[in-house]
């Protein structure tokens, strides 16, 4: 299973590039850090949490359920 699991995450890198934000050292790390702690305010936060659950409806073309 490990070794599924590598050669996945392999294939993934070649299929993108390996060239987006979060695969370079620090920049990656950094961009990470920042995109856990606006998810975690959008999950404590109601006002947050309802104004992206709408944006993230209104993106897909679809209404809340």
């Amino acid at each position: 299973m490990i070794e599924y699991g590598f050669k996945a995450v392999e294939a993934s890198k070649r299929q993108t590039g390996g060239d987006q934000l979060v695969h370079k050292q620090v920049i990656g790390r950094v961009a990470l850090v920042g995109q856990r702690a606006f998810l975690r305010a959008t999950d404590r936060i109601p006002a947050l949490k309802r104004r992206f659950e709408a944006e993230l409806y209104e993106s897909r073309g679809t209404e809340a359920a």
